[in-house]
């Protein structure tokens, strides 16, 4: 009897510890086969969008809430374990004349290869359309501050005077002088 309830617990035990999942690597929790949708993302300060003549510009701490062009809501980041950084457009696509301005992606577009030296990553950071002289892109260095296997946050520190923004309706570095010159995005994705 007692090596009966002996075997049955050591059989037990063996079936637990065989059922359990190895822990993954933070490259591997990146590289999710689905690729990473933008679902949150602010700004502190609140970023100054230039108003219309006449009207007072509006501060954006949620950036999804005026910052963000439509198309860009749905468009899916993919981290390949060969380090390939693409995105794929979905299916909101920009306009013919956003495309003709630098802005947005109509197919799934190759922007360069990625890296990480956790916490910090160099990825293309949604809304930042810059290109080099080339014509490939240029890549942002973040720090993700959350990412496990459904999640991935990351800060992006803005420096105005070194980086423009996209240029499109009231889309502007700064409002006028005095406005912040440095402002930090944090922007959440979550795995699709």
């Amino acid at each position: 009897m007692k090596k009966t309830l002996i075997a049955a617990i050591a059989l037990i035990a063996f079936a637990f510890t065989a059922c359990e999942k190895p822990e993954l690597t933070k490259e591997q929790m990146l590289t999710t086969k689905n690729g990473w949708v933008l679902t949150a993302a602010t700004s502190e300060p609140p970023y100054i969008m230039l108003a219309e003549e006449g009207e007072e510009p509006e501060h954006l701490r949620d950036l999804l809430k005026g910052y963000f062009l439509d198309f860009e809501m749905d468009d899916v980041y993919f981290y390949a374990s060969d380090h390939g950084l693409k995105v794929d457009p979905g299916k909101k696509l920009p306009s013919a004349e956003d495309l003709a301005a630098g802005l947005g992606y109509d197919k799934v577009t190759t922007l360069g290869t990625w890296n990480m030296t956790y916490p910090t990553l160099l990825t293309k950071v949604p809304s930042f359309y810059d290109k080099k002289a080339d014509g490939s892109w240029v890549l942002d260095e973040v720090t993700i501050t959350t990412l496990n296997e459904s999640t991935l946050t990351y800060t992006y520190t803005w420096d105005v005077k070194a980086k423009s923004a996209k240029m499109t309706g009231k889309r502007a570095p700064r409002a006028s002088k005095g406005d912040p010159e440095r402002y930090t995005f944090t922007l959440t994705f979550t795995a699709k």
